[in-house]
C-alpha cells in the first residue's frame, strides 16, 4: 500500500465514514484528477482502498465523497441531486495563506488543528479520524445514524463545526471531495505527500450531540 500505512486501516475508514449497518443501497464515489469517476456500492467497500492504491500509483490524484451516492452514474461526477445520505460531518483545515511554501502551510494548518481540538473539548467532542491531507488536515466525525440529504441538523452541525475550526467552508457541501487516504497529494509534483490517517478512534455521535456546538457557531445573521 504505497508505504503511507496500514492497507487494514484504510479499509476501516472508508468502512466508517460510508457503511451502515442497517442501511443499504447506497455507492462511493471515488474520482481521479477531479475528472473521472468510479462508483463502488456499500457491499464493495473493501475494494475502495484497493481501487485509491492503483490509481494513486498510477500518479493521479483521489478524492472520494464521503457522503453516500444513489446512483452509479459511470464516469460521471454526482451533483447534488445525487446525494443519498451522510454518516460524517467532515471539515477541511488549511492554512489560508496560499502562497506559503508546502511545508509552513502545514505549521500554519496544525496550529489552526490543535485550537479546534482544545475547542472541541467544551462540547465532549473528539474527532473520529484526522487525516492529513498533505498540506493540512481533515477532520471527520462519524455519526450513528444514516442522514437522509438534505437535513437541516446535519448542515448547521456542519456549517458550526467549520466555524469553530476556521475550516474552509467549501467543504461544507455534501458532493464535496476529500482526499483519499492512501493516496498522494500531488501538487507539487516535485514533492508529493502522502494522504495517512494520523489519528482513530471509535467516537461516534447522534447528530444531537453537535445541537449547542451548532447554537453556539451558527452563521451569523446578516443586520438590517
Amino acid at each position: 500500500m504505497s508505504g503511507q500505512g496500514d492497507f487494514n486501516e484504510f479499509e476501516e475508514f472508508f468502512k466508517s465514514i460510508c457503511k451502515h449497518k442497517l442501511f443499504t443501497g447506497g455507492f462511493i464515489e471515488v474520482v481521479t484528477d477531479f475528472k473521472t469517476s468510479r462508483y463502488f456500492a456499500d457491499d464493495r467497500i473493501d475494494e475502495v482502498a484497493e481501487y485509491v492504491d492503483l490509481q494513486s500509483n498510477a500518479g493521479h490524484q483521489v478524492f472520494f465523497g464521503p457522503a453516500l451516492r444513489k446512483e452509479d452514474l459511470g464516469s460521471k461526477r454526482s451533483n447534488d441531486e445525487n446525494i443519498l445520505y451522510m454518516l460524517s460531518l467532515w471539515v477541511d483545515i488549511d492554512s489560508p495563506e496560499k502562497s506559503l511554501p508546502a511545508d509552513e502551510r502545514l505549521e500554519q494548518a496544525q496550529i489552526l488543528l490543535g485550537d479546534f481540538l482544545v475547542a472541541l473539548t467544551e462540547y465532549n467532542i473528539e474527532p473520529s479520524f484526522i487525516v492529513e491531507s498533505g498540506h493540512g488536515y481533515h477532520v471527520y466525525f462519524v455519526v450513528r445514524q444514516a442522514l437522509e440529504h438534505p437535513n437541516e441538523n446535519w448542515e448547521n452541525a456542519q456549517i458550526a463545526l467549520i466555524n469553530l475550526a476556521r475550516g474552509d467552508m467549501q467543504a461544507k457541501d455534501p458532493t464535496r471531495l476529500m482526499r483519499a487516504p492512501g493516496s498522494y497529494n500531488n501538487k507539487d509534483p516535485e514533492n508529493p505527500k502522502p494522504v495517512t490517517i494520523i489519528h482513530a478512534s471509535d467516537k461516534k455521535y447522534y447528530i444531537d450531540d453537535f445541537r449547542k456546538l451548532a447554537f453556539d457557531h451558527k452563521p451569523k445573521t446578516p443586520q438590517s
